[in-house]
């Protein structure tokens, strides 16, 4: 495991995943309220519905991550959301609310919230103590900064009328496969402990040292 400048780039690439979230939140609701044409308040409903669902999901994930590993779960979470937005802004340009709110929930309460529910440990876990608070802030701040332009990008390649949708759900899907080889490049951590994280520090700085004396 290695603590270098690139776990920050890792963290900031990993955090793009906040896209789902940001075309979610914010471009999502206005294709369906200015485009398709569908009920500001119902749209509104489906996002606190989603919130409520991940209030259950998200123990749920981290105690699968505890004991499978963060990666394979992390990664389930960043793909499995990606591939869901195709589905989620295809029934928003059908207007079947019933579909909405299930493919809502399935996606943004349940399948991202794999992700959601244990990126803090994943991240921080990249990095030994010294630096952790630091490493992490800076990279998920980039990456969140990143994502937040996103709604504006998605409004700039959406093609007209309802089936604009495809090249935002593809830039979406794009940043999602990003943050997860991101993500794969880091270590496996779910098993170790602190001091265990806190070794392999040490252990790599020294190596440093030595080679840079020889």
């Amino acid at each position: 495991m290695t603590f270098t400048p690139f776990s920050v780039l890792r963290v900031a690439l990993s955090a793009l995943v906040s896209t789902v979230s940001t075309i979610f939140g914010v471009y999502a609701l206005s294709f369906a309220v200015n485009t398709v044409h569908l009920d500001r308040s119902t749209m509104l409903w489906v996002g606190v519905a989603t919130n409520l669902v991940a209030l259950a999901s998200i123990p749920l994930w981290a105690m699968l991550a505890d004991r499978f590993g963060r990666k394979p779960v992390y990664i389930f979470g960043v793909l499995g959301s990606g591939m869901l937005m195709f589905l989620y802004l295809a029934v928003l340009s059908g207007g079947n609310y019933f579909l909405i709110f299930i493919v809502a929930i399935l996606m943004s309460g349940i399948v991202y919230q794999a992700q959601n529910g244990i990126f803090p440990a994943f991240y921080s876990e990249m990095f030994p103590t010294r630096v952790r608070l630091s490493g992490m802030a800076i990279g998920t701040q980039i990456g969140f900064a990143i994502a937040g332009f996103a709604p504006s990008i998605a409004a700039a390649i959406a093609g007209p009328g309802i089936s604009g949708w495809v090249p935002v759900a593809a830039m979406t899907l794009i940043a999602c496969v990003i943050a997860a080889i991101a993500a794969s490049t880091a270590g496996e951590t779910a098993k170790m402990t602190l001091q265990d994280i806190e070794e392999a520090a040490d252990l790599k700085s020294n190596h440093a040292l030595t080679g840079a004396r020889s």
